[in-house]
């Protein structure tokens, strides 16, 4: 079981058998994939930064103008379809991260509906609580189920203040890699008392090394 799940995310685990050994586990599979279903300035911008960080990337987009070799030229798959119907071109895993930001509600709708029908590890969409609540009402209406609908991350991204499309979109790839790296999203600073152990250490000692 845990050799299967690490061959698929390629993340490493360890454990202990029942004699005491130490057993370490490391996965390889292919890089990690980002479904950007939307092309406009924040999809750009979040597909941009996953090239850089070394997923590959998908791009979705109804326009062919906003899905295109010239605008994504690093895109290994460009599917220009429409939102309900665009995962009939994709085989997505659990290697997958699926980010929804099209140009408005209904189509943010559709792409959901059709990204929850997939094995995706990770879906999320870019807009404001009430817009989730409303695409949400929809797909509660639809069928969809609301435990499915837990699993899905909306609004999209860890709270960092993002304004800019480039700043949503390191909020966005963030949320991703807390995600597939099992973080937990805190701020990486120094306990307030590991610094006041320091100070303390150093006003006893001020020449000496510190160790904390």
């Amino acid at each position: 079981e845990i050799a299967h799940k690490v061959a698929d995310v390629g993340s490493n685990e360890s454990f202990s058998t029942a004699d005491g050994t130490e057993v370490f586990v490391e996965g390889f599979t292919t890089p990690p994939t980002l479904v950007m279903v939307g092309g406009g300035h924040v999809g750009k911008a979040t597909a941009d930064l996953a090239h850089t960080l070394g997923y590959r990337v998908y791009l979705v987009d109804d326009r062919p103008e906003f899905c295109n070799e010239e605008r994504f030229p690093y895109a290994e798959q460009r599917v220009v379809e429409t939102y309900d119907k665009w995962t009939d071109h994709l085989d997505l895993n659990v290697n997958s991260f699926v980010v929804v930001a099209t140009r408005g509600h209904r189509y943010d709708d559709m792409a959901l509906e059709s990204a929850l029908k997939t094995r995706a590890r990770y879906i999320g969409v870019l807009g404001s609580r009430r817009k989730t609540i409303m695409i949400y009402r929809r797909l509660l209406q639809q069928g969809v189920t609301l435990e499915r609908l837990k699993e899905v991350h909306s609004p999209i991204g860890l709270n960092i203040g993002a304004l800019e499309p480039e700043e949503l979109a390191v909020s966005i790839m963030s949320e991703i890699i807390m995600v597939r790296r099992g973080g937990d999203g805190g701020q990486m600073q120094m306990d307030e008392r590991y610094i006041d152990r320091a100070a303390k250490i150093a006003e006893r000692t001020p020449d000496s090394t510190v160790e904390v």
